[in-house]
This record gives C-alpha cells, sequence and structure tokens, in this order.
C-alpha cells in the first residue's frame, strides 16, 4: 500500500494479503491432516500386523462384496477421503 492509493485499491491490496495469508494456513492444514493420517495408517499397520503374528483375527467381520451395481462415492472426514463403495443392485 502507497500514499496515493484510493480506498478501493488499500481494499483490494488488504484483501489480496489475507487470500494470500489464508491459502498458505490452508496448505499447512492439508500438510499435516496428510501427515496425521499417514500416522495413523501407519499405526493401524502396526496393529494389524502384530494382530496377525499373534494369531488374532480382526474384530471387525468382512462383509461380503457384491460385483453387480453401481459404484458410488462418499465424502469422509470433511470430504478429505472419498470412501469408494458399490450400490447394492
Amino acid at each position: 500500500m502507497e500514499e496515493g492509493d484510493t480506498p478501493e485499491e488499500t481494499t483490494l491490496l488488504l484483501i489480496e494479503e489475507v487470500r494470500v495469508e489464508a491459502s498458505t494456513a490452508l496448505e499447512q492444514v492439508h500438510t499435516t491432516a496428510n501427515t496425521v493420517i499417514g500416522q495413523v495408517n501407519a499405526a493401524i499397520g502396526q496393529l494389524a500386523a502384530e494382530s496377525i503374528r499373534s494369531g488374532q483375527d480382526s474384530p471387525i467381520g468382512l462383509e461380503p462384496v457384491s460385483n453387480q451395481g453401481p459404484i458410488r462415492c462418499r465424502h469422509v472426514l470433511g470430504g478429505i477421503i472419498r470412501d469408494y463403495y458399490r450400490e447394492v443392485a
């Protein structure tokens, strides 16, 4: 912002500064979320490996999978993850 800027120019410059800061913050949140998701997936993998080594089955049984019907997508965790499933025909 310079001394001769009009109020409109000043407003546009402030809006651009806020947009850049918001974009940077969003990138940081995205990076942090990906890091956390990676850590959770690694922990799940370790638990599954320990369970297999100890001879225990997963407490969550596998549901039968249909190979008929359209494939759908639902957004999980506010759209961070896409869960694909097959709709019952």
